[in-house]
């Protein structure tokens, strides 16, 4: 069995290259939801690695998610304290919970007979989240193209507008937060995350650094060749840092 955790991006596969030239946007959810995404890239790379383990016993690669022993999945004030604090972004203070459901003495984990109905509810079960680096990158799980070469803060999370039962979470939707361009631009922001020019130089920089992960994502087999190649076509043609 193998168990991955695809972060720092919205529930579903957006068919869409990684780069993200605006935010999107909702009416329900407080903060702009990424316009593109790559998690469909993993998915792809992943059905390939799961034909080859039933089909060649080629077994694919290690699980990669968020742990407790490591650090990386931790509880919710510490989730919030890993996020940078992005101007006007808040972490979110609630999250969906979920109780354990008493059926009665004479039913387990394995089943059994009903004999309270409806059941009662039970203590919740223990929810913890991802941790964090300084620009708010998850530091577990399947790292796409997107969070080895980022553009901006890309989050699993939304929360709706105060209009619409803020702060509760804007049902799967996710969230992006772009870098500033330059150093000088982020400081004068007020945001503490590292900027564009800071992290590649140039749009050569830039263009090097997909390269290399591309290059990385395949060795892992969470890339298909086609994909990386697109992925870097995508970046020699932006105008990131140009």
């Amino acid at each position: 069995m193998r168990l991955y955790f695809v972060g720092n991006t919205a529930h579903g596969f957006v068919s869409a290259n990684f780069l993200h030239p605006t935010p999107g946007a909702s009416a329900l959810c407080a903060y702009p939801p990424p316009a593109s995404g790559t998690n469909w890239e993993t998915l792809r790379a992943s059905l390939r690695n799961l034909d080859d383990w039933a089909d060649k016993g080629i077994e694919p690669p290690p699980s990669n998610y968020p742990s407790r022993s490591n650090g990386t999945l931790v509880a919710l004030p510490q989730a919030a304290a890993s996020f940078p604090m992005v101007p006007e972004v808040s972490f979110p203070s609630v999250y969906n919970s979920y109780q354990l459901l008493i059926f009665g003495p004479l039913f387990g984990s394995l089943g059994g007979i009903l004999t309270i109905q409806p059941p009662l509810n039970g203590p919740n079960y223990v929810i913890l989240l991802p941790k964090t680096d300084k620009d708010g990158i998850q530091l577990a799980g399947v790292q796409q193209i997107e969070s080895r070469v980022p553009l901006g803060t890309s989050t699993g999370w939304n929360i709706r507008t105060p209009d619409h039962r803020g702060p509760n979470l804007c049902s799967l939707t996710g969230s992006y937060f772009p870098f500033a361009t330059t150093k000088a631009e982020r400081l004068a922001n007020g945001d503490p995350r590292t900027s564009l020019q800071e992290l590649y130089g140039s749009h050569a920089g830039f263009v090097n650094a997909v390269t290399a992960a591309a290059s990385q994502l395949v060795n892992e087999r969470f890339l298909l060749d086609v994909d990386a190649a697109a992925d870097i076509s995508a970046a020699q043609a932006s105008t990131i840092l140009q």
